[in-house]
C-alpha cells in the first residue's frame, strides 16, 4: 500500500477506486451464504415474523438506513434496526456502547424476539460484544440468526455466517471504507431479494411502495400505467380510489374488488398482486 500523504489527490483517488472495485468481487464469493440469509428472512416475513438488524458504529448506521428504507419502498413495517447507543448514536457517535454485551441482549429481550423472527448482526470485525450479545439472546429465543462480517468469526453458532473478506483498508483500520461498502451491498441484497420473494416486488416494480409525496405519487402512477397497460389518467384515478396503494389498485382493477376488499387481500397475502397480474395476462 503506498503512503497516502506522499501521493497527489488524483493518485489517491485511483488507489481508492481500485480497492473499492474489489468489493463486489468478494461478495460474489459468498453468494451461497447470502442466498441462505435471504431464505431465512423470507421465511420469517411469510410467517408473520420480523427482520431485525443489530449493529454498532458504521455497521449500525448502515443497518438503520436499510431498515428505514424498506417501509417506503416495500410497504412493510416488519423491518427494524437496533443501534448500539440508541438512535442518537447515528449522529453522535457513542463507540463505548458497542462493548456492552448485555445491552445487546437486553435490546432483543425488550423487543420480545421469538422463533418467527430473524435477527441479523452487522459488524466489520465479527466480534463486537453488543452485536454478539444480541445474536446470542435472539438464538436463545428461537429466532434465526445471521452475522455479516469482514473478518472470520469461527465461534459464531448461529444459522448463517456471511464473511466478505475485504482485506486491509486504505486508511488502516477505518472499516467505514471497504468493509462498510460490503455491508451496505449485502444488506441491499438481503432486504431487496427477500421482499421480491414474499411478493412485494412484481414485474420489477415497487407495487407496495408508499407514495407519500408528489414525486412518489407520480412514480406510483407510472408503475400502474406500466403493469396494467393503462394511460396516466386512468392510473391516477385507480390510485386515488385505492387510497394511494398501487398494490390494492392492481387487485381492484383486475379482480373487481372494492377498496376494502383489495386492501385486506394484499395485507393478508402480498403474492395476491402477482397472481392477479398473471390472471390479467391470461
Amino acid at each position: 500500500m503506498p503512503l497516502l500523504d506522499e501521493l497527489d489527490t488524483l493518485e489517491i483517488l485511483h488507489v481508492m477506486n481500485g480497492l473499492d472495485a474489489q468489493v463486489p468481487q468478494k461478495i460474489g464469493e459468498v453468494l451461497e451464504d447470502i442466498n441462505l440469509a435471504v431464505s431465512l428472512v423470507a421465511d420469517s416475513l411469510r410467517n408473520g415474523g420480523r427482520l431485525i438488524y443489530v449493529g454498532a458504529g458504521t455497521s449500525g448506521r448502515l443497518a438503520v438506513a436499510d431498515a428505514a428504507e424498506t417501509g417506503p419502498t416495500f410497504g412493510t413495517d416488519s423491518v427494524s434496526a437496533v443501534m448500539a447507543g440508541g438512535m442518537q448514536a447515528i449522529v453522535r457517535p457513542s463507540e463505548d456502547c458497542e462493548d456492552n454485551r448485555q445491552a445487546g441482549a437486553d435490546e432483543i429481550s425488550a423487543r420480545e424476539v421469538c422463533d418467527k423472527d430473524t435477527v441479523i448482526g452487522v459488524t466489520a470485525n465479527g466480534s463486537t460484544p453488543f452485536v454478539r450479545g444480541a445474536l446470542e439472546q435472539a438464538g436463545a429465543a428461537g429466532a434465526s440468526t445471521i452475522l455479516i462480517s469482514s473478518n472470520p468469526a469461527p465461534d459464531f453458532q448461529g444459522d448463517c455466517l456471511i464473511v466478505v473478506d475485504t482485506g486491509p483498508e486504505i486508511v488502516r483500520g477505518s472499516t467505514r471504507l471497504k468493509a462498510g461498502t460490503a455491508a451496505k451491498l449485502v444488506l441491499n441484497m438481503i432486504s431487496t431479494v427477500s421482499m421480491i420473494k414474499v411478493g412485494r416486488v412484481v414485474a420489477n416494480e415497487m407495487v407496495f411502495m408508499r407514495p407519500s409525496n408528489k414525486k412518489l405519487f407520480l412514480r406510483a402512477v407510472n408503475i400502474l400505467s406500466q403493469v396494467l397497460q393503462v394511460d396516466g389518467l386512468v392510473a391516477e384515478k385507480l390510485l386515488e380510489e385505492a387510497d394511494n396503494s398501487p398494490a390494492a389498485a392492481i387487485v381492484m382493477h383486475i379482480q373487481g374488488l372494492d377498496r376494502d376488499q383489495a386492501m385486506a387481500a394484499v395485507k393478508d397475502d402480498p403474492l395476491v398482486v402477482r397472481r392477479a397480474l398473471l390472471k390479467g395476462k391470461g
